[in-house]
């Protein structure tokens, strides 16, 4: 998993592409360790949906772990590694 920048009404973060819900998600306030290829981001990332459903994951050093509240997808208890092909 690799990271971008992103810079929305003047505030900076990167953004990772979840493979779970197939699109980006935005890290603004999160601690990034300055590696885009390799991303590692604290503390965990939790979207919430309006549906009411959430995804929520720890990615670190590129791998990104679903954990077990995540209700968005079927990704939920999965770690997936680095070297795992991203989508466009």
């Amino acid at each position: 998993m690799k990271a971008k920048p992103y810079e929305r009404q003047g505030r900076k973060g990167v953004t990772i592409h979840c493979p779970g819900c197939g699109i980006p998600h935005n890290c603004g306030q999160h601690t990034f360790n300055g590696d885009f290829e390799k991303p590692t981001l604290a503390p965990s990332l939790l979207q919430e949906f309006s549906t009411g459903e959430i995804c929520h994951s720890f990615v670190r050093d590129g791998s990104i772990e679903f954990l077990s509240d995540t209700t968005k997808h079927a990704l939920r208890g999965f770690h997936m590694l680095p070297d795992i092909k991203e989508q466009p």
